[in-house]
């Protein structure tokens, strides 16, 4: 093969070998993969931890599982919403069920996991609505019924609770009323 000049034969010969420096190379067929065996009937697939979990029967599905998943009701909310996700903290409360600071640190009462996943999800709406509305005015009002249509029911739900609460409170249990009797 001179340099330069290539005949046919040469054409030929060279594609039938490896490919040159500069030469285009042939496409080659994909290989086709095995086919992978099922798992026999006395070995079930393997699932990671968080599949398990996931795939056991859970409790009452009304309600929350743990901090985590309020937490992360907290940060779907607040995407659906379109706000930035602030920092959650879960913790005993006296007064509230939740509270946001304008430095978007957001803090759930920790009874609201004793609660219905509704009533909390309403307390963690209502806190990051206040994120575009400052005040409980009209335009909040118009953020909480587009977001949650249902709010005022929870709302009212959320006060009973604490009413029901404050009456077992103040009435003395049966048997503090016997030992106060003796």
């Amino acid at each position: 093969m001179t340099r330069g000049i290539t005949t046919t034969a040469e054409t030929t010969q060279s594609h039938a070998t490896a490919p040159t420096r500069g030469a285009r190379r042939q496409p080659v067929a994909p290989q086709t993969p095995k086919p992978s065996q099922p798992p026999t009937p006395s070995q079930p697939p393997t699932l990671s931890k968080s599949r398990k979990a996931r795939q056991e029967p859970l409790g009452d599905p009304t309600l929350w599982q743990d901090a985590e998943e309020m937490r992360w009701a907290a940060r779907h909310w607040a995407a659906r919403i379109s706000v930035r996700t602030p920092i959650i903290q879960i913790r005993p409360m006296t007064t509230k069920w939740a509270s946001i600071s304008t430095g978007r640190r957001m803090t759930l009462n920790a009874e609201l996991l004793t609660l219905p996943k509704a009533l909390g999800e309403f307390a963690i709406v209502h806190e990051l609505v206040h994120i575009l509305a400052p005040n409980h005015g009209k335009i909040f009002k118009s953020f909480m019924y587009a977001y949650m249509p249902d709010w005022q029911t929870r709302e009212r739900q959320l006060q009973a609770h604490v009413k029901q609460e404050s009456l077992q409170k103040s009435l003395p249990s049966v048997k503090s009323a016997k030992q106060t009797t003796s």
